[in-house]
């Protein structure tokens, strides 16, 4: 919300036009002062690596930042239960697996403005979707019994940040890579302990 509120100050508190911005949000000028992913920026001169980070924490507007906030909240707590050291663990989860995204989308996206709040935000989803696989059905999200209800529920959720992500100003890549980063770093996570067991009791 801070990195909203701040690419908006950018633009005197304007909200642009939905052929600029369909995320009702500032221009994609202010987005790019604010902090965006731009590649050929990266490249440039000056290097701006930093944008790999401050663009996961940047929402392209209101519609995508009010996506984010629920969802953070929804699979977040599950995250924090499934993961080691939970105050560590899950943030970095979440900055790893964006920074995985950014990266993917800085050599993939070329010359397009790219905010990457939704690769946290599926890096979390990512560590549920890992947790429910291997520890059902002890976990059951919501206590439902199918097992293939769940799994619809998140296929419809990933699908959808999937879909969206094609819309100007969210790029599906950075979104990829963080559904990806996230399920990678979960399984390792989850995988070591089951191997050092089988290690000890062989």
């Amino acid at each position: 919300m801070g990195m909203f509120l701040y690419s908006l100050s950018l633009d005197d508190w304007k909200v642009a036009s939905m052929s600029d911005n369909p995320w009702y949000g500032p221009s994609s000028n202010a987005l790019v002062e604010a902090g965006a992913l731009v590649a050929p920026l990266m490249s440039a001169p000056g290097n701006e690596w930093w944008r790999l980070l401050s663009s996961v924490f940047l929402p392209a507007g209101m519609i995508q930042m009010f996506i984010c906030i629920p969802f953070l909240w929804l699979f977040g707590h599950p995250a924090r239960k499934s993961l080691p050291l939970p105050q560590v663990s899950v943030a970095g989860v979440f900055i790893s697996s964006s920074l995985v995204g950014s990266m993917v989308s800085a050599n993939l996206n070329g010359e397009y403005v790219a905010c990457g709040a939704f690769s946290g935000v599926l890096s979390l989803m990512a560590v549920f979707c890992v947790d429910q696989t291997l520890s059902w059905p002890r976990n059951r999200m919501f206590n439902l019994k199918e097992w293939w209800l769940v799994a619809l529920i998140m296929f419809v959720l990933i699908g959808g940040l999937l879909a969206i992500s094609l819309f100007p100003l969210v790029d599906i890549w950075v979104a990829l890579g963080g559904l990806v980063g996230g399920s990678l770093v979960a399984l390792i996570v989850a995988l070591i302990p089951r191997v050092r067991s089988k290690a000890l009791g062989s």
